[in-house]
């Protein structure tokens, strides 16, 4: 070895501590950035999970409407000992149907308080657990029979309360509907 290569100095400049603190400094805001990225990303995925649960639930719901609307076109006029078998009492649906074998009265009830709906089989008035949650409105109408409509026409809308909505329309016999 030679004394000109023990004499060299490197003279590599070295970082020093400001420029150490401002590269931790973009790193730390960095790491806060993506970590309320990921948090949002999070959410939104749990929020969508939870509307298409509320979703699904829905359909539920729907379908067992059309089970007991269905289920009308059962009933004979010796066991009919109610007429309409379809009516509206404010917030309330009721429907003369079978279940379980037997002519019952199924009421449909919303309680906009608690934002759940319910389904009351027989004369029961005490809510049991109930069909839906989180529901910020629940809609029942009937449209008449008309010139255009051959059939009256029930419709039902439930909307959650993350602005989710469900909404079917089903056809009656004229003879079905409140009068």
């Amino acid at each position: 070895m030679s004394s000109s290569m023990h004499g060299r100095v490197n003279l590599r400049p070295a970082f020093t501590l400001i420029e150490m603190l401002v590269t931790l400094s973009l790193l730390v805001l960095l790491m806060l950035v993506a970590i309320s990225w990921v948090t949002h990303i999070m959410k939104r995925q749990q929020q969508g999970v939870q509307d298409q649960q509320w979703y699904q639930a829905a359909n539920l719901v729907m379908a067992q409407f059309e089970r007991d609307l269905l289920a009308i076109n059962i009933l004979d006029e010796a066991r009919l000992s109610r007429n309409p078998r379809v009516e509206i009492e404010g917030d309330q649906l009721l429907i003369h149907t079978i279940d379980q074998g037997a002519a019952v009265a199924v009421r449909y009830v919303f309680d906009s308080e608690a934002g759940t709906l319910h389904r009351l089989r027989g004369e029961s008035r005490t809510h049991q657990t109930p069909m839906l949650g989180s529901v910020e409105l629940c809609s029942f109408e009937v449209q008449p029979h008309s010139a255009t409509r051959t059939l009256p026409v029930l419709r039902i809308t439930l909307i959650s309360e993350s602005n989710q909505q469900s909404k079917r329309s089903f056809s009656l016999k004229p003879q079905d509907v409140q009068r």
